[in-house]
Parts: C-alpha cells; sequence; structure tokens
C-alpha cells in the first residue's frame, strides 16, 4: 500500500503545479506537444496508482472473508465426533440444551 500513497501523493502535487502554472502563465501549455506530454504523464500516473492498489490488495472485501471464516467455526460447532469403542458417530450439537 505504500507505493499508492506515494502514487497518490505525486498526483496531488502534480496537481498543484500544474494548477499554480496553468493560472500564473497565460500562455500555459505552451505547446500541443507539451500539453500532450502531461496528459501522457498524468495518464501513467494514473494507470500506476491503479496497477499498484490492484496488486497490493489481497482481500477484496474483508466482510466475505469475516463471513466466511464465522461459517467454518459454525461448521465446526453444529456436529462433533463421538468416539464409541468400535463405533464413530456425529452427534448434532444443540445450542439451547447444552
Amino acid at each position: 500500500m505504500t507505493g499508492y500513497y506515494v502514487l497518490g501523493i505525486a498526483m496531488v502535487v502534480g496537481a498543484l503545479v500544474l494548477s499554480a502554472i496553468g493560472l500564473t502563465r497565460e500562455n500555459f501549455p505552451p505547446s500541443r506537444g507539451a500539453a500532450r506530454a502531461i496528459i501522457a504523464g498524468t495518464l501513467v500516473l494514473v494507470l500506476a496508482g491503479a496497477v499498484v492498489l490492484l496488486a497490493t490488495t489481497h482481500v477484496e472485501h474483508p466482510r466475505e472473508e469475516a463471513a466466511e471464516k464465522a461459517e467454518c467455526e459454525l461448521s465446526a460447532e453444529v456436529a462433533t465426533d463421538v468416539d464409541l469403542p468400535g463405533i464413530t458417530a456425529r452427534l448434532p450439537y444443540l445450542r439451547g440444551f447444552a
């Protein structure tokens, strides 16, 4: 996530610098080539930010992971193994009667 924050800060600083230059200079950008270079640089920063964010995010929805974990814990509680000599049985767990 650090890379994402670094790129985010770079985008904010770049936007502020471009705004300051654009507000103080009447002929900004000076040429079509310069305008295209600025647009391309901004596009590269935005795409790099998206790639870094997607590469560093491991869990898309933390709530789904928590729900899966709770479901596994619940299924472990629902049935218990009972070993009797020569007999293996699964008994249901009754919540109100334990």
